[in-house]
Order: structure tokens, then C-alpha cells, then sequence
């Protein structure tokens, strides 16, 4: 994002022509969250970056779009993967404001569909019977960490600010401007619950 993203989107919205044709900017989140084994609060330059860009397009108007992340090196447990995910999409969400947020590899995946570190590479893991039927289905801690953020955050709905939370709670909230709902998603990030 610090430097192909934002070049591209400052020429593309200080353009007068061009700007009105660019209803978002989309990024790739390929810039530091491909490994779960790092810290994720150690992200500060990938914060700002995303915090700059979220700044500009909201100076001219245009949306924030986290248009793909697919790869990643799992951790050694599945809670530290779940987490550094979550993480990532309250970075993405708090910091970038983003309006939509995409997983690109597939729902499904199978013993074939395993990364060089034997972690699964989908949302869900489709076990299946010699005649094709699925035997059983069970979500990945990727397919975890987003079902956090989309079971309850719904289409539409507009984030709101969240102040003076603990520092080892995330929080984020959104709202239903028509139906007065309001939904809130929290990460404790610390060692105690």
C-alpha cells in the first residue's frame, strides 16, 4: 500500500478527468500479513499507509476497498492464526476504513488443497465420502476469523468510531442507519480473559 497503491490512487483522484470514474480504490493486503507467526502490533508503517489512503479517498469522496489477501504461513496454533486474521481485519477496518473486505482462494478445500506448511488454504475444509457426497465440513481459523466480522456486520451498514479501549481489546462497531441496529465485534488480544 505505501508505495503502488498510494501513487496509483493520488494520480487517479487528483486527475479531474479520471476521478469521477473511480467509484473505490481497492488494495491487496500483501504487505506484512502473509505471516501469522508475527506480532501484529508491530504493523505501524502498514497502519499509517492504510490511515494515508483511507485520508485521501475520503477527501475526494471515493470508497476503500481490502480487494484481496489470499496467501499466508500459518502459526503453530490455530487461536494464534484466528487472531492474527482478526487482527488484520480490524487493522484493515480501523485504519483503512475499508468498505468491503475480500478473501480471494475458495470456500472449500481439501487434503489436496494444503499450503507448503500443511495449513488449509480456504474458508471451510469439505471432507467427502468415494461417491463425491460430503462426508463433513469444518471451518477453517481463517473461516473463523471472518465469520467474527460477517455474521454480524451486515451489507450497507456504516462504521462508527470506538474510543478508550483497553489496550488489549479491539473493538469495532457498525450500524444499521435504517433499522436503528448496531452490531460490535471485540478481539481480547491480551494473555487473560
Amino acid at each position: 500500500i505505501a508505495h503502488r497503491t498510494l501513487e496509483i490512487a493520488r494520480a487517479v483522484l487528483s486527475d479531474t478527468e479520471a476521478r469521477p470514474y473511480a467509484c473505490a480504490v481497492g488494495y491487496h493486503s500483501y504487505d506484512g500479513y502473509d505471516y501469522c507467526g508475527q506480532n501484529p502490533s508491530a504493523f505501524a508503517v502498514e497502519g499509517s499507509a492504510r490511515a494515508e489512503l483511507a485520508g485521501l479517498c475520503e477527501h475526494h469522496g471515493t470508497e476503500v476497498w481490502m480487494t484481496e489477501v489470499s496467501n499466508y504461513r500459518p502459526a503453530e496454533s490455530a487461536w494464534h492464526n484466528t487472531s492474527f486474521r482478526m487482527n488484520q481485519i480490524f487493522d484493515d477496518i480501523e485504519f483503512g476504513r475499508v468498505c468491503a473486505w475480500d478473501f480471494m482462494l475458495d470456500l472449500w478445500c481439501g487434503g489436496w488443497r494444503l499450503n507448503a506448511r500443511g495449513g488449509p488454504q480456504g474458508l471451510a475444509e469439505f471432507y467427502y465420502e468415494p461417491d463425491g457426497s460430503i462426508r463433513r465440513m469444518q471451518m477453517t481459523w481463517f473461516g473463523t476469523a471472518m465469520g467474527r466480522f460477517s455474521r454480524v456486520i451486515r451489507p450497507g451498514w456504516k462504521s462508527l468510531p470506538i474510543e478508550g479501549a483497553h489496550p488489549n481489546l479491539r473493538a469495532t462497531a457498525f450500524a444499521d442507519e435504517f433499522g436503528g441496529r448496531l452490531a460490535v465485534v471485540l478481539l481480547n488480544d491480551g494473555q487473560i480473559s
